[in-house]
Parts: structure tokens; sequence; C-alpha cells
């Protein structure tokens, strides 16, 4: 088929070709885009020259969207514009094509209509006949909708495509299928919806992102793309590593075995089981094994993305691990040394280092008498500091960062270095110098950093330039075999260092002049171009000249991107391929082609980096830029790609297995794809039933009726299928005269989450299925009866949706025998009219329904009143509006019995009943008088309903409420369950708070009597003694988000005065170590913690009582006789605390807070409560302002750092605040098991 676009003003058309011929396949679909002056002839040429079709091996056949009809293209000559046409492809007789697995025809032949080619591919009959129609179709007709348009071809913006009707398979002798029950997988609902999109055309298959693996992913592409180390994991053998253990282990067992004579050996067959669990166990668990089937996806699938599942699970990691991102060069790193674990004992036990291991050397050399102290370091990358600390401004280029990476540190003044041979301290150089650079050479340009000012992880974005090609040589020793000095090498470098008169640190390769170097050793560039770091490297420069001076050329061919802030963000990868010496932009599952100008903007800076899905994270733009380079080493041992030939076939094997596999399933997906799954509704049942969608409708009925075994009492002709919408009960299209059709030509869909619901209908021999009209209204009809005082079944009534009120009611009397004048109606009120029970419909004859809102279908309630009283203007006194009452106040509560949690007791009563009434029907029920036992909420709260005078309604209890019954004495009216909390303010802020017990106390008792009673209860039950006089309570608000201390109690008042939470009620109960002072009304309990800005401590936080409306002057001459301060350098500030009341600042932070500055600047009263905002509860430090401050070090800083983060960590460990531990959870670690 071929879909040519409407509508037909535009210059160009998109056409759609879908060749059909490949059943089971899903049908195959491409496109291209055609002038609309072109010919017929040219799109069968332009089709042959696209998709490598022969010429004569295609017919063209057009297709009538109005229709339903196709005839094959007789006038090549016309132009696409006025054929107006979409086109029906079809293969010729005879024709091959690997590429689309065509099915030959069995004879060849020109169709001259739509039923002439169905009856020929598919058998007749096959759906309605249609008449033959003209080569060339108008189908400027009224666009004609299709079942197909929603199953095979849904392409979004092409409605052409909905033509395309008789893409079916060959049906041949066809027995309906059915089953009950269906299990399908997780498939798409359409053909042209795969579930694995195609290889992309740069060649190059992606990986899935299981969470957060982006940052893997872009290693794994890096890895991947790296000729060498592929080919090395390739080399690597399960099988020798697997049979190398398998014998260790057999010898073991053996030697244990001669020493065992008691237990015998386990049975052949046992064993044989045992050893392919374990090889399966060890296959799962082998990292080289499943890099090694990755690696070989990546090479040889044809998918656009492969998946890392296999990979993550040989890791060791949980489903929990996908999603949480952690660095790529600690990924990087934990991967190698697990391989390295892997490797060991086999061919490959060298090759991390081998391939990224180069060698440096750490020394430090005395000036005076030039004596050095080395030792060697093996790295696997080069660290590059992008700001170097206390540094405003950021390196500019790798060149220069690594310039800084080598520049020696002058050890002096304090910090000098103590010489051995000197036996003093002496001034020094401490520096490294490169022995060796690898192979393959990984940069890490290291932009996360800690700002000490703000406190805070950073990311610097600064604009690090690379080249396409890096030249080292001048980076190298000369002697690598002095890099660690003796005793003898110390004298010679020595004797030569005084021969040479120079305070020399490196030494450079012949080539060099003796000027190489700076006077602290810092390596010069060879060039002054090298020097000039603002201007960007040309990355399409040409390598430079490898000599047997200078072999340490390296070309860069991965960049590692990461785009987001200090907090998180995505990783992707820029990758150059060996093979074509193109660039292309690894993105998880996306993998296209980028220009050099795409690479360069990964320097960072202000510039945008990314193409096509890397753009998605706009929100990133600009903090995207290089975090790792990977250079390779020009070196004949270079390679640009690897075979095929090189994958193992043992891992070929395993993927042509996994293959076949994947092939079936999908060849069952396909065919769960024909199957259309319905619910079938009889009576209050229901029942799933599977049907196949080329079932015709009538046997479709049959199996849905036998579902119920309904054919055995009742003739197929007295059953009815119809549609049926559940949520509210709605009966649909009957299907009437349509029952030879196919359940896919009534558009019946495959879906995979949802059946398609329908309805069964029963009737009598003698009677007859109403028919079924869309643009009529149902209505369920409820007769009220006078003599049983309630109302009778619902009756369906249809009536036109155009009708009037007048219309209606007469249907009623047709149906109910219910005069029309007699005729009295109630609707029962919705749910936003809890309070209402019924209204009255009150209209006239002449009222069109459309005008009463009425919503399908709609029911009403009718009862038969004289004319006189149907004019009544209430209608309360209604025995019909009466029993909708009851109706609608009647409710089902659940509840359990005492002594069990589920909730499996069921009692029906009325909402208005009273608590005292309820509770009595539940004695006999649960053998307990009501002081027996105490009604709860089922709620997380679990308060207990205590007002016996309030009804359910009252308490609201509702419909499917559950409540829940304990044994024990119910509260009385007025009391209250307190749950105490013991305060201590010595004690670290993660102990402040101590549960106690609860406590049952009227809300009439006065605080000085509840204090003695806490007092008892205290010393008896907790060996607790407080003086009650020295005792404090006061308001707690202990909740999953919020644990703050609020209002004192004052002795003289109620606790219902006293109290200002909200249920659940908690008092804080704290020994404050003298008589309570008197508490006003206004009085503010806060907390006070000094600050001594000379030592950069705090003091203990304290108590401290003050009034409202006290001025800054007042406030501050009681924080003086607080502290012992003067009044005139106090100096004071509120600590915002949302959640807690212990809330944690940063320390460091506490010289910079708005000291004595108002909270609110909007006020003109200059108080503590209005313009500081004091509240119950509330923090404030105070100060000396006349102490100097004390200049802290770095590592007073770090250490300041370390012990709140401490802290924090504590508090998340021990506290169940949800917030608290979720921003101050630990993070989780980097790791890889190794086997």
């Amino acid at each position: 088929m071929v879909a040519v676009s409407t509508p037909l003003d535009n210059s160009h058309v998109t056409i759609v070709i879908v060749d059909s011929s490949r059943f089971p396949a899903p049908p195959e679909r491409k496109e291209l885009t055609m002038a609309l002056s072109a010919t017929c002839l040219d799109l069968r040429n332009a089709i042959a020259q696209k998709y490598g079709y022969t010429k004569d091996s295609f017919d063209l056949k057009a297709q009538s969207v109005a229709l339903n009809e196709q005839a094959t293209i007789k006038e090549v000559k016309q132009n696409l514009s006025s054929a107006k046409f979409t086109v029906w492809l079809s293969r010729r007789q005879g024709t091959k094509d690997s590429d689309f697995n065509i099915k030959k025809e069995d004879e060849d032949g020109d169709y001259s209509s739509a039923q002439e080619l169905i009856n020929h591919n598919y058998g007749a009959p096959y759906g309605p006949s249609y008449s033959s129609s003209s080569a060339i179709f108008d189908n400027s007709s009224s666009y004609s909708s299709s079942s197909h348009s929603n199953s095979y071809w849904n392409t979004s913006g092409s409605s052409s495509i909905s033509s395309a009707v008789i893409s079916h398979p060959t049906v041949t002798n066809y027995t309906p299928a059915t089953t009950s029950t269906v299990e399908s997988s997780p498939v798409s609902y359409y053909w042209n919806r795969s579930t694995t999109a195609a290889k992309a055309s740069s060649g190059f298959v992606g990986l899935s992102n299981q969470g957060a693996t982006c940052y893997m992913n872009s290693l794994i592409q890096t890895l991947y793309m790296t000729p060498e180390f592929r080919e090395a994991v390739y080399k690597w053998s399960f099988e020798e590593n697997y049979l190398r253990e398998k014998k260790e282990k057999l010898e073991k067992q053996t030697a244990a075995a001669a020493n065992n004579t008691t237990d015998p050996a386990p049975p052949a067959a046992t064993a044989a089981a045992d050893e392919a669990a374990d090889r399966t166990k060890k296959e799962g668990s082998s990292i080289p094994l499943q890099l090694q089937r990755l690696f070989a996806r990546l090479q040889l699938s044809e998918q656009q993305a492969v998946k890392t599942k296999d990979l993550t699970k040989s890791f060791g990691w949980e489903d929990a691990d996908a999603f949480t991102q952690h660095d790529v060069q600690e990924l990087c790193r934990v991967l190698f040394d697990a391989l390295e674990k892997n490797f060991k004992g086999t061919k490959q036990a060298n090759l991390v280092n081998e391939l990224y291991q180069g060698k440096m050397k750490d020394y430090v050399r005395c000036k005076e008498c030039n004596n050095e102290s080395a030792r060697t370091d093996e790295y696997l990358d080069i660290p590059l500091v992008i700001r170097g600390f206390g540094e405003t401004t950021a390196v500019r280029s790798v060149e220069e960062a690594m310039n800084k990476f080598v520049q020696p540190e002058i050890l002096d003044g304090d910090n000098q270095y103590k010489c051995e041979k000197c036996n003093k301290k002496v001034d020094a150089v401490k520096g490294l110098k490169i022995i060796e650079f690898p192979y393959l050479l990984t940069f890490q340009l290291k932009r996360f950093d800690f700002d000490f000012q703000s406190m805070k992880r950073v990311k610097l974005n600064d604009k690090v330039t690379f080249p396409a090609y890096l030249d080292l040589n001048r980076f190298i020793l000369e002697d690598p075999t002095a890099a660690v000095n003796n005793n003898n090498g110390e004298e010679k470098k020595e004797k030569e260092d005084k021969d040479k008169g120079k305070d020399q640190v490196h030494s450079f390769h012949a080539d060099h002049d003796t000027d190489s170097s700076d006077e602290d050793g810092t390596p010069k560039s060879s060039s002054a171009a090298e020097d000039n770091y603002d201007v960007d490297p040309d990355l399409n420069a040409a390598a430079p000249e490898v000599t047997k001076d200078k072999p340490y050329i390296y070309e860069l061919y991965s960049v590692l991107i990461h785009r987001g802030s200090s907090m998180g963000g995505h990783y992707y990868a820029y990758i150059k391929s060996f093979d074509n010496n193109k660039w292309y932009e690894f993105n998880d599952s996306s993998v296209t082609e980028i220009t050099l100008s795409e690479v360069k903007k990964a320097f960072g800076g202000d510039e945008d980096v990314g193409t096509g899905y890397s753009r998605v994270y706009s929100s990133f733009r600009s903090n995207a830029n290089a975090y790792m380079l990977m250079y390779r080493r020009i070196d004949p041992r270079n390679l640009k790609n690897l075979p095929t030939e090189s994958i193992p076939e043992s891992v070929k094997k395993v993927l042509s297995d996994e293959d076949g596999q994947a092939k079936q399933k999908k060849a069952q997906e396909e065919q769960e794809r024909d199957m259309i799954k319905l619910k079938i509704h009889y009576e209050g049942q229901e029942k799933p039933l599977t049907i196949h969608k080329y079932t015709q409708f009538k046997d479709t009925t049959k199996a849905a009726a036998d579902l119920f075994g309904l054919l055995t009492t009742n003739d197929i002709k007295d059953v009815r299928l119809r549609a049926y919408t559940v949520y509210n009960e709605l009966p649909g299209e009957t299907y009437q005269g349509r029952e030879e059709l196919t359940m896919d030509q009534l558009h019946f869909f495959y879906s995979y989450y949802s059946y398609k619901s329908m309805l069964l209908e029963i009737k009598k021999p003698e009677e007859t299925f109403t028919d079924w009209n869309p643009y009529d209204m149902l209505f369920r009809i409820h007769k009220f009866d006078a003599e049983k005082n309630a109302f009778d079944p619902a009756l369906s009534i249809y009536v036109s949706k155009n009708g009037t009120f007048g219309d209606f009611k007469a249907e009623v009397e047709k149906q109910l025998g219910i005069p029309v004048a007699e005729q009295r109606y109630f609707k029962e009120a919705s749910a936003w009219q809890p309070s209402a029970v019924a209204n009255e419909i009150e209209a006239s004859d002449d009222t069109d329904l459309t005008r009463l809102h009425f919503s399908e279908p709609e029911k009403l309630y009718v009862e038969r009143a004289e004319p006189t009283e149907s004019a009544a203007p209430s209608p309360f006194k209604s025995p019909a509006f009466l029993a909708i009452a009851r109706i609608r106040n009647t409710i089902e509560v659940k509840f359990n019995l005492p002594g069990k949690e589920e909730a499996d007791q069921k009692i029906t009563v009325d909402k208005n009943i009273l608590l005292r009434d309820f509770k009595k029907l539940l004695e006999p029920i649960l053998g307990l008088t009501g002081e027996e036992f105490k009604i709860k909420r089922g709620v997380h709260s679990h308060m207990e309903l205590v007002t016996e005078e309030d009804s359910l309604a009252d308490l609201h209890v509702k419909d499917q409420s559950q409540l829940i019954i304990e044994k024990g004495r119910p509260l009385k009216e007025g009391e209250t369950v307190y749950t105490l909390n013991l305060v201590d303010l010595t004690k670290s802020d993660t102990q402040t708070f101590g549960d106690l017990f609860d406590i049952t106390l009227h809300e009439q008792r006065l605080v000085s009597d509840v204090k003695k009673e806490i007092a008892q209860r205290l010393q008896a039950e907790k060996s607790i003694t407080i003086n009650p006089e020295h005792m404090r309570l006061r308001d707690f608000s202990n909740t999953t988000y919020s644990r703050k201390l609020g209002k004192i109690f004052p002795d003289a008042q109620t606790l219902k005065k006293a109290m200002q939470s909200t249920y659940p009620k908690n008092i804080a109960v704290q020994d404050i170590g003298e008589p309570e002072p008197a508490q006003d009304e206004g009085d503010l309990g806060i907390f006070v913690q000094l600050f001594k800005p000379s030592t950069f401590e705090l003091g203990p936080r304290l108590d401290f009582t003050i009034h409202e409306d006290s001025s800054s002057a007042q406030v501050k001459e009681k924080l003086a006789k607080k502290f012992g301060i003067d009044p005139a350098n106090v100096g004071f500030v509120k600590v915002d605390s949302f959640y807690n009341w212990t809330d944690d600042f940063d320390l460091l932070d506490v010289p910079t807070m708005h000291w004595n500055k108002p909270t609110v600047h909007y006020t003109t009263k200059d108080t503590i409560g209005d313009a500081f905002m004091a509240r119950n509860g509330n923090l404030f430090l105070v100060r000396d302002e006349t102490e100097t401050l004390k200049e802290l070090s770095k590592e007073e800083k770090d250490a300041i750092v370390k012990e709140a983060n401490k802290k924090k960590h504590a508090a998340s460990s021990s506290s169940t605040n949800s917030y608290t531990s979720f921003w101050n959870r630990k993070e989780k670690a980097l790791k890889i098991q190794a086997e």
C-alpha cells in the first residue's frame, strides 16, 4: 500500500509503502516524499530505486478512501495530485527479496476490485461485497473511518493511512478459538509500534537506561569502542576459567572425601543437576562473560538499543542500584578493579595495567644538598584540577592543567622539609614526574569541588579545551630507571646537578634544549603557540609525526560529558570510530553522528551542548561539559575495528539462541494480537473470554452463552450479546443485522491492558428484543409500591433524547400504567448535596429532556399521587420521599471482634443513629457491655469515638467505614488520652525527646493538678523524680514532619484552654530545676544559645521566657542579665525553624546571619512578637557584639563541617522524621562484586 496524504494543496506529499505479503510477520512500512507533480510512473521508479525493488516486481494498486476498494493503476502518466489515491503495493510472482522476505503469490494477475483481491488471497466470502471500480479512484469525498486506522496503520499525522483495510492473513478452515483466560506479555498495541526499534542509521547500537545508569552506559560504550580492550575481552575464555575452578574444587573435595568415610557421595543425577545449577550461577555472576555478551550484542544486534541488566546483575546490583547515579570515573576504577580480580590466573591478568596503567614519581628534593626522596606510583587516570584551592580563575586547556599537575611546590617557612642528609629543616621542592604514559590515557577533569564560601558542593562549568592530538613527550623523564633513587643514585644525581650548575627538577629527551623547563621545574611548551590557551584547538588538525624520540603522541577518541549540577545530572559520550574517523553521540539508547563543532561544545563555558536527545535536558543547558577524556597512543599496535569472527563462537551461540527465543516470543505476541479480550457480564456475574479477531459475531455470542451454561435451557435465538459500559451499567450497541461479520470488521481491537465489556441478555421465546437506537436515552424507573412501602425493582425505559418531558411521562404511563396527571418524580441528591435526600422534578410537559440535564442511564423514583397532592409545595410528606431517605441514610459499617485485627464483621444501620444506640447494637455481637469496650476510627490516628449523643453521621462515619473495637473502659465526654514526652536539654539534639507513657486526663482539670499526677506516675512507673513545682508542661507537636515545642501551660489554666495542638495530643514534660514562674497571657517560651565569636563556639541551649510585646531594648536587657553581657553590646538573631525546634544550621553561617535585624519590615511595632515573629519554641542565638571574631583555618573549617555531617547522620539514623532522613540520607557507595 502507498498512502498519499491529504489535503493535496501542498507541493509535496509523504507516501507510505506497506508490504503486507509477509504474514504472519507484521507488514513492513517505509516512507518517501514525492512532489505532487510527479507521475505514477515516477512513483514506481522511486520505489524501485529507493528500496531496491526490481521495477517489474510489483504492482501499484489504488485504494478508494470512501469506498474501501482497490484496483491496479494503469494510467501511469497521471500525476499524483490529479490521481488523489491511496496505493496498494503487491509483489509479483517469482520475485525474491531477502530484505523483505516476500511471500510468493500462486499466480499473477490484476484485480479490478478490492473484493476480488480479498477473495483471491484469503478465500471467499470475506467481508461485504463491493462493486468493481475504475483504475484510478477519486477520494475527494468525505473521510471514511476504518478499523485499521486504529490498529495496523496507526501513524500520527497521516490520515490517509486509515484506508488500508485488506492486510489480512490467509484463513483456511478457520475454527473460532475461545478461552476463558488469557496470558500475554506486555507488548505494543499495534503492528507498527514494534517492541524493539531498528538499529540507528549510524550503524551503532545504544544501551537502554535502567533508571539512572547513563554514567555506566557512557563508560561501557567507550570501552566497546576501544578495539584493543574489546579484543582482549573477546579472547577471555569462560570455559577455561570454569574448568580450572572446577578442577581445583574437585581436588579439594577428593581430599576431603579421603578423610571422611561416613558421608556417602551424592547420586550422579543430583551431582549433575548441582553442577548445571552451579554453572548457570557462575555464568550469571561472571563480569567478563557478561561484558563479552554485551559487546557481542552491540556488534551484532539490529535493534536500536540492547539491555544491560545481565551485566549489572553480574555486578551484584539489585534493582534499586540502577536508580542510584554515581560518578563515571569512580565506576571506571571499581570496574577495572573487579575485572583484575576476575582475570586473575588467566591470559588477561595484566590487561588493565597493560592498556591503562602509567607510572609517575612522587619526590621531595632538598634545595641545599639536592638529596631527593622519591617513590614510584602507578596510576590508571590523571586527575586535572580545573580551579585550585583559593584560585579565582580556571585553567583554560588540558595542556595548561597538565603543566599545573607536574608543577612542583616549594616547601619553605613553616612548611619546611626535614632533610635526613642535612639533618635539619630546609627549603625543598615537592612534585610529580611522569615516568611512563599508558597506551590508553584517561584524564579526569575535576569539575566537582567544595565551595568554602557557601559551604556547598559545586560544579565548575568553566571552559577547558582539549586537542584532537596531544604531544606529551616533554613530560617524560629521560631515565625512568632513576625514578626511585637509592644512596648511590642520590650521590650520582647530586654530582650531576652540581656539574650542570642548575637547580633543575625535570630532565627531558635529547631533542629538547637545556632550557626546556622553568626554574621551578615546570616543563615549558615546545612552541609559543602551545601557550596560547585562549585559542580553541583545531579538532580537525593532522596528527603530529611519531618518531623514536617522540613516541608519546595521543589521539582523542572519547569525551564523556556530564550535563547538570553538583546535585545530579545526565552522562553521555562523544566517541570517535577508529573505523571511519567519524564522531558519534552515544546517549543511552540513541546513537547519532555529530560534527566536530558539536564536539567542541563539550569544552564547556556558556555554549549549549548536545543534539537530539541530549537537548531534552534543557534546564541543564550551559552545564554540559567534558568530564573525562580518553586518548589512545598512536602506535603500530593500533586496531581499527574488529570483525565478527573475533567474537567467541560460544557467545555467538548464546546470542543465536536468545534471538531464536525472542523471535518465538514475538511470534507468540503477534498471535496474541489476533485475539480479542472480552469480559462478559450476566446477572451480576462477569467472566473473561478471549476470541480470535476473525470469529464471526454470532459465534462470539454462542461462546459467551456457553460460559454461563445458558444454551442448555435457551435457544441461541433468545440470547443477545451487546456492548456494555460497566461504571454506569449502561447497555450499548447490539450489532443487530451484522452477526455474520467478524469481530475485526466490527472494530473490536486487541488491547493488552484492558477488556472490552459485553452484556448477555436473555428473552423468552415469545418475546422480542428491544431495538437499540443510539439517539434514545435509557431511564431506570423505580415505582413506589404504597402497600409494601418500598420501591419495585427498576424498569428500563427508552425515550428519544430529542423528546420532551411529556413524551417521557407518556412512555411511563404506557409501561407502568400510572396516568400522566398522577405521576410524581424524585431524583436522588448527588454527592455534592450530602445534606439533601432527593429533589422533586417539576417541569412542564413541553420541556425538552436536554434541558433537564439527565445523565444516561438516569435513575428516577416515581409514585402515584393525587393531582392536588402533586401540586403540594413540599415533598417531605411524600411516602416515596421518605423511602428514598431510608435508602440514602442506610450505611454498612465494618468492624473487628476484640483481639482480632481483621475487620471481618459488618452491620447495616441508619447513619443518623446515636453512638449510644449504636453501641447497644454491638453489645450482643461482642458479648460485652457498653462500658467494657471502646470504638476507634480505623485510620492511622485511631481516635476514639467519645460523644455518645452524636450520631454516626456527626462523627463522620460513612458507608463502608472501618471501626476498631478494643476492650477497655471507654473515654467519657471531655476526656482525652495524652502522650507524654520528656524534654532534656542536657542531652544531644537526637535524644532531647523521650517517650514516657499515655495518660487519660479530663480537659477541665487544672494544670497544677495534672503536674502532681504526672509526678506520681513518673516516680512509680519510670523511677524519675521531678518536683511538681519544678515541672514545666508545654504543648508539643510531634508528627511525621514536625517536632516543635509550643506554649507553656500556666498552672492556673485548664488543659482545654492551655492546649493548642489538634489530635493526637502530646505534652512535653520538663524539669526546669526551679519553681515555675507565673505565666501571663502572651508569654513566649523560647530557647536561647550563646555564640562566642572569639572561640567560634556555641554554648548550651537554655530556656527563656519573654512577653511577645517586649521591645528589642527590653529583650536585650533581659538577655544581658541571662548571659552577663552589657545590654548595649547584646546581639541576637532568630534561627529559622520550619520543621523542628532543633533544625540544623551551619555554624559557619552564624557570623553572617541577620543579627539584630527584624524578620518583618512592614510592621511599625518594634516587638519581638511582631518585628521578629517570635513564636513558642523558637531558637535565638545571642552574642557579645564587641567580641572579636576568630579567623578559622582550613583545617578548622573542615573539622566543623565534619562534625556537622556527623550530627546530621546521627539525626537521620535515629529519627523517624521522613523529611529529615530523606535529605540527610547517606550516599550509597558504588560497589561491584568480583568472583
